[in-house]
């Protein structure tokens, strides 16, 4: 019995591999362009003050409040909609 629930347990991710992964045919894209986008990054310092400041300088970003399902991260939205956390 336990061989045929391995068994299933294989069967099954396979099916699950097959119908997530892209096709090994699909056309590489071009040297240095993706379609490919970052939702969100979260940078983890010690001196989290620091590095906000840093990234609102440089990038002109503004950081909201602490926001406890991250952990105290505070979040800021980048041009392109991409969400960074620090």
């Amino acid at each position: 019995m336990p061989g045929r629930i391995t068994l299933r347990f294989v069967w099954i991710a396979a099916l699950v591999l097959l119908t997530v992964c892209p096709p090994a045919t699909a056309e590489p894209e071009p040297e240095g362009k993706t379609t490919m986008r970052i939702h969100y990054v979260e940078i983890v310092t010690p001196d989290a003050d620091a590095q906000r400041a840093a990234l609102e300088q440089v990038h002109g970003l503004s950081f909201g409040p602490p926001v406890a399902d991250l952990g105290q991260a505070r979040v800021a939205e980048a041009a392109d909609g991409s969400l960074i956390g620090v």
